[in-house]
């Protein structure tokens, strides 16, 4: 991301805004409609609510830690090994 604004997403960019630009001056009444139907609000708490309960899952990571130590240090040697060749 050293040169994130590059020329394709300043492109693509530009062409949003002529097309909004666009919408705005040409077809008013179309852009009414279009925001008249996406402004209905939906809401997600019925989706999230599983998601607040509290689960215990330590007991689960400690029985399989050898498991996850050799997974770990293969990672890290993974890790290193392709770093050190860069």
């Amino acid at each position: 991301m050293e040169n994130f604004p590059n020329k394709d997403f300043i492109g693509l960019l530009s062409i949003i805004y002529i097309v909004v630009g666009l919408f705005f001056l040409l077809w008013p009444a179309l852009l009414k409609r279009i925001n008249d139907y996406t402004k209905v609000w939906i809401s997600s708490r019925k989706l999230t609510r599983p998601l607040d309960m509290m689960r215990d899952i330590d007991e689960k990571i400690l029985q399989m830690g050898k498991v996850i130590g050799v997974l770990s240090l293969l990672l890290g040697l993974v890790f290193i090994f392709s770093f050190a060749r860069a």
